[in-house]
């Protein structure tokens, strides 16, 4: 990916919707936080014990660490590494090194999935369900997963950081349900870019939620 057409396309989308009345833009508003330096990244992975996906790696030291993405927009890395949002951060942290363990999902798992609902059938093989999520040891999700951005309620995004699924982007909830969304980052940005690209349907997605806030 290119900064300077990243950049250019945010730009774009930004004068079309001066009031972000996209969904989630309001928060990010087309921007994108400044890059990391090389040096500090590689040093979180040595501290954790993980090694980012090299799409990942190159977008948050080259063209923005979080900040203008889909829904409300991707998380900053650099917050995550050095700032206590809430008690569980640290094992957060910790557990990026160990195993991404997921199983394909059952029709048993479908059932109880609002994540997989009208989707599953025709896409099994992109869904999945946590392998330790009924670990009464464990406490969260999966290891050797990060999270990059949420789509609000407990509906988050993220990256698998080892294992057979290394840096494909998943849809996640807090059931213990993954669908695979993107076979890498980049993939995952761009469709994004591509959509807010055509000013056609950014046009009408912003006047759908412009419609939803006048109900």
């Amino acid at each position: 990916m290119n900064k300077e057409e990243i950049l250019e396309t945010l730009k774009a989308a930004a004068e079309i919707d001066k009031e972000f009345k996209l969904f989630g833009a309001s928060k990010h508003k087309y921007r994108l936080r400044d890059p990391l330096s090389v040096d500090f990244v590689r040093a979180a992975e040595e501290k954790y014990g993980f090694t980012l996906p090299e799409d990942y790696f190159r977008f948050i030291t080259e063209i923005g660490d979080g900040g203008a993405g889909e829904d409300y927009g991707l998380y900053s890395f650099e917050d995550f590494i050095t700032k206590d949002k809430y008690p569980a951060i640290e094992k957060e942290r910790q557990n990026l090194k160990l195993p991404f363990e997921i199983r394909p999902m059952t029709d048993e798992d479908k059932e109880n999935s609002a994540l997989a609902e009208g989707y599953f059938e025709q896409n099994r093989e992109k869904c999945f369900f946590d392998l330790r999520h009924s670990d009464d040891d464990f406490d969260g999700f999966t290891g050797g997963f990060l999270v990059i951005m949420t789509r609000g309620c407990q509906y988050d995004v993220g990256l698998a950081l080892n294992g057979e699924h290394r840096g494909k982007v998943f849809d996640i909830d807090y059931e213990g349900d993954f669908v695979i969304t993107a076979n890498s980052f980049e993939e995952f940005y761009q469709s994004w870019l591509d959509k807010i690209s055509d000013p056609e349907w950014l046009k009408a997605q912003i006047e759908f939620w412009e419609n939803i806030g006048r109900r």
